[in-house]
């Protein structure tokens, strides 16, 4: 019997896999390229996780080279070569069914090629300023422009820009209508344009209470909407929008606040919003000890009682004992 299990006891530990090796090259990379891929190599976190399944390990092979791509194109990288080999094979010529069996060793070559300059970077329309409402137009990042590394990370950043520009404008539902993105591997240029729709101005509609907050919270809707100041018939501004979240939150009767804009207008050019709020503890205890050599013994106790009414008010009651036990006369406040 001894025998036996000890037989078994050896076989299942000859049955593990081994940790496998993880290298990765990257010649002729700035170093901060080179830490960026090392970051985000999925190969390289499974050997940090010591994973030894070699289908886990082979999937992570897998995907690196969508993953390690995407980090060269955000840096502007629009010519790699990325290779990943297992034991020396080409991960991505292994069949899916039939994975290996053991992996010891998964090697990383990238080759970035040459960084990317802008040729055409253009984005429009954009907003202006105005000076009745004070918006400041469209700010684009300044690396979008001839000349500059030309990275995808810059242009998603454009197209941002110019849709905040226009919502600032109260155009809510500006959107990019199209796109023409061109690299040219010869010259090492990207032309990139942007076209923008902004769509029709709109004001503040209603505001709405989610159903589940209207049944759920202990304060009355009537009190959630005067708190909020929602600002219904203005031109619409994200920044109204975040105003009435910011009361909402001031209040300390909710733990949460969500206000979501509608996905769509209404007909009459208004937008309504939706506001989801999750109640916080009503009742809050707090208690404090603290020991000086010469004033003694402080003891300090705080209650709050949240949404006393139903109308998000706090009532917070104070009592706090000084030295105890200490050189000095007791004190305390109330």
């Amino acid at each position: 019997m001894r025998r036996g299990l000890f037989l078994g006891v050896a076989l299942a530990f000859g049955s593990a896999a081994a940790a496998f090796e993880a290298r990765l090259e990257a010649p002729g990379a700035p170093e901060e390229l080179r830490e960026r891929l090392l970051g985000a190599s999925a190969v390289r976190s499974a050997r940090a996780q010591d994973i030894t399944d070699p289908q886990e390990v082979f999937s992570a092979a897998l995907s690196e080279y969508r993953t390690l791509v995407s980090v060269l194109y955000d840096r502007g990288y629009f010519s790699p070569v990325v290779n990943v080999l297992i034991d020396g094979r080409e991960a991505a010529a292994i069949p899916p069914l039939n994975p290996p069996r053991q992996i010891d060793v998964v090697e990383i070559r990238v080759q970035p090629g040459p960084q990317f300059l802008f040729g055409t970077a253009e984005i429009g329309p954009l907003s202006q300023p105005t000076l009745r409402r004070g918006t400041p137009g469209a700010t684009l990042p300044r690396g979008f422009r001839t000349g500059e590394p030309a990275t995808t990370g810059r242009i998603r950043d454009a197209a941002a820009a110019g849709i905040t520009g226009w919502r600032q404008a109260g155009h809510a539902k500006a959107e990019v209508a199209d796109q023409r993105i061109v690299a040219n591997h010869a010259a090492a240029r990207l032309d990139a344009e942007i076209r923008l729709a902004p769509g029709r101005k709109l004001s503040f509609g209603e505001m709405r209470i989610a159903p589940e907050s209207a049944r759920d919270s202990r304060v009355r809707e009537e009190a959630i909407r005067r708190i909020a100041g929602f600002p219904r018939g203005d031109t619409f501004d994200p920044a109204l929008a975040q105003k009435s979240a910011a009361r909402l939150r001031r209040t300390g009767a909710f733990s949460a606040v969500s206000l979501q804009e509608a996905e769509t207008a209404n007909p009459d050019g208004t937008l309504d919003y939706t506001v989801a709020v999750t109640d916080a503890p009503r009742r809050h205890i707090s208690f404090g000890a603290e020991v000086e050599s010469t004033e003694g013994l402080n003891l300090s106790f705080a209650w709050m009682h949240r949404n006393l009414f139903g109308g998000a008010e706090r009532f917070r009651f104070e009592t706090e004992v000084r030295g105890l036990n200490g050189e000095d006369d007791i004190d305390g406040r109330l």
